[in-house]
């Protein structure tokens, strides 16, 4: 993940991020428009909702 925030920038994978989880963009589609491969998309949806799922699991407990 740290390798596209270098690649790509912050700001470019918040808004992957944003399109993801709250407009529910398919994870390859969500990099439309921002010169990254669909690859990047999944990798970052991955991890996003991954993460999203952790915090949720720890809030249930």
């Amino acid at each position: 993940m740290a390798d596209i925030v270098e690649r790509h920038g912050i700001e470019t994978v918040q808004t992957v991020i944003r399109r993801i989880l709250v407009e529910h963009y398919p994870f390859r589609t969500a990099t439309v428009d921002l010169e990254m491969r669909n690859v990047d998309g999944v990798w970052i949806g991955t991890a996003a909702t991954g993460y999203l799922r952790e915090l949720n699991s720890e809030q249930d407990s």
